[in-house]
């Protein structure tokens, strides 16, 4: 896990995407629980 204050573009991409691929990871989990 990386952390890091939020003072650059960098870091702000970086949790924007972290959180994306938060949202991926548990959509994909609740379709495999479907079948």
């Amino acid at each position: 896990m990386i952390f890091c204050l939020c003072y650059t573009v960098d870091c702000i991409f970086y949790k924007q995407n972290n959180h994306q691929l938060k949202e991926k990871i548990q959509k994909k989990n609740e379709s495999d629980g479907k079948i």
